[in-house]
């Protein structure tokens, strides 16, 4: 059954109601209105909004040189290591990510041994877009693997002790691998010096270093620590000792000479240490600059606790005979 229409008074009467809902206070009303768009802007807003952020991003090398080749190639010297990224995209995307999340590979494949300078390429996370990176390239340089078998030098250290301390390490070689530019920087491996009580044992880490005591970079120890044991009780007198290097053959002249160090420790019976005031040694002499390890022939029972090296600048030595003045001629009668 159809429900009758109003009447012309009851919509008569439902107009005005209207009208006065509309019209009646209306200030607040449209107070109100302007709040609440007021309020939605700011809320959408940040959602709404695309912004850019910048990260410290970390260069990792990518190498795909033939079949198994990689693995006899490394690369060293990469310059800069890490690479301001710009992304943009939303506030609270861009507020999830680090510079580690965040791609940027050098590609080295196929590159000839040397130095190479190679474009970054960066690889943006989900939800974002690269808008640069600086700087755009770096270089670097590759280098053949090569590994080297070398003692551990061992470090004694026993302030207050009259005795010369014993110290063992086990193992007392380890491997070096790395780029063979950086392999064959190192002169030798140490470790800091570790005070141990008689027949106390501990682990410590090594550290390569080249003749000049700096660390070498850029290689892998194997393994990167040993253990140090003190015998039990202090052993032999010791003696700290200058090292002079013996001259060069015939026919080669010495330029310079640079050891490190230049001092040596030796232990050994009290009278055979006691009558030494310096150590000779020998070196491997030809022309040219370049680092060679000296070798000793101490006294039977004494023992050397460093390794010395020296940088050496030697030449062809050129012989000119004096010039001799002619022989008079005989007075004439």
């Amino acid at each position: 059954m159809t429900p009758p229409m109003p009447s012309p008074p009851q919509r008569q009467q439902a107009r005005e109601q209207l009208r006065r809902g509309l019209t009646d206070d209306w200030a607040a009303k449209l107070l109100a209105l302007v709040a609440a768009c007021v309020l939605w802007f700011i809320a959408s807003e940040d959602r709404r909004a695309i912004i850019e952020q910048t990260y410290d991003v970390p260069v990792n090398v990518r190498d795909n040189t033939g079949e198994n080749v990689a693995e006899t190639r490394a690369v060293t010297g990469l310059s800069p290591g890490t690479v301001k990224v710009t992304l943009s995209g939303r506030p609270e995307r861009l507020r999830e990510l680090r510079g580690e999340m965040v791609e940027a590979v050098v590609n080295v494949t196929d590159i000839a041994e040397g130095s190479f300078n190679q474009p970054v390429t960066v690889t943006a996370p989900s939800g974002t877009e690269v808008v640069r990176a600086t700087p755009d390239r770096v270089q670097g340089v590759v280098d053949t693997v090569q590994k080297r078998s070398l003692p551990v030098t061992v470090t004694v250290y026993a302030p207050g002790s009259a005795l010369m301390p014993s110290y063992q390490v086990q193992p007392a070689e380890v491997t070096v691998s790395g780029p063979s530019r950086a392999v064959n920087e190192v002169a030798q491996v140490i470790y800091a010096p570790a005070e141990l009580e008689p027949g106390e044992s501990r682990s410590v880490t090594l550290l390569p270093v080249d003749g000049e005591g700096q660390p070498v970079e850029d290689l892998t120890l194997t393994p990167a620590a040993v253990q140090l044991t003190r015998a039990s009780s202090d052993g032999q007198p010791g003696r700290t000792l200058p090292v002079r290097l013996s001259p060069p053959p015939a026919g080669l002249e010495l330029i310079s000479s640079q050891l490190s160090p230049e001092q040596v420790r030796v232990i050994g019976p009290a009278g055979a240490v006691n009558g030494l005031t310096e150590l000779v040694g020998t070196a491997e002499y030809r022309p040219g600059t370049y680092r060679t390890e000296v070798q000793f022939q101490p006294p039977e029972g004494v023992q050397l606790l460093d390794r010395v090296s020296v940088r050496l600048q030697v030449r062809t030595q050129t012989d000119t005979a004096p010039a001799t003045a002619p022989e008079a001629a005989p007075a004439l009668p």
